[in-house]
């Protein structure tokens, strides 16, 4: 018997009821009973749970999550899980009811039994319907839209502005630096009459000193 799935996956509210199907398919030359059994019987509701299957045919089992009494934490990892078991009837007749004599079929085809097991996944936090889907893949996009840096272009009249600004400092320093020379030269020439005075005014002491030295020498 082949199964079209592995992994069952029901998205949420996991509050509400919520279904999904599984398809059997009987890929051998001989008419095959089948039964669902399930780890958690009281979560799960299966239709059908058993019947038979001719060779070639296949069928869509229903299986329905019956809604759990709380949402189930983020971390959340479910371990339920559901047995799929065929077996070969080729005595099949239309009175046979399979869940009565599926006990019986194991017993008389033993070694022929298949089982597969079907895990559930519950998809916690994951997109439900497409809508979601598309927003969550839009969102990329958008954070990639908000992470670029903001446009480093200058403003033309901008940057004019900031010359006329850097052109009016640098004729205020030029007209600072022309009165501070101004003032310095101003100080020297003033200063330079005093130095003058000074350098004339030297020898007349060197001389009166020595008047004052010749005089002691002569007449004390």
């Amino acid at each position: 018997m082949e199964i079209d799935k592995s992994v069952i996956v029901f998205k949420g509210p996991f509050t509400q009821k919520s279904g999904e199907t599984v398809k059997l398919t009987n890929t051998t030359s001989t008419p095959l009973a089948y039964k669902v059994r399930t780890t958690s019987p009281k979560l799960y509701a299966v239709r059908p749970t058993s019947t038979l299957l001719q060779p070639g045919e296949s069928i869509e089992v229903s299986i329905v999550l019956q809604g759990l009494p709380e949402e189930p934490s983020p971390d959340f990892k479910c371990k339920d899980k559901f047995l799929f078991v065929s077996v070969p009837h080729p005595d099949y007749n239309e009175n046979d009811v399979i869940a009565d004599i599926f006990p019986e079929l194991e017993s008389r085809y033993k070694s022929e039994v298949e089982r597969q097991k079907v895990k559930v996944k519950f998809a916690i936090g994951e997109p439900s319907t497409q809508d979601d889907i598309e927003s969550k893949n839009e969102q990329p996009d958008n954070a990639t839209e908000a992470s670029k840096p903001a446009s480093t272009e200058i403003n033309p009249s901008f940057g004019k502005e900031i010359s006329e600004k850097n052109a009016k400092v640098a004729a205020l320093e030029e007209s600072l630096d022309g009165k501070h020379k101004t003032s310095i030269e101003t100080t020297a020439s003033r200063q330079e009459p005093v130095s003058t005075t000074q350098s004339s005014r030297l020898p007349l002491i060197i001389l009166i000193i020595l008047l004052a030295i010749v005089a002691k020498y002569f007449f004390f």
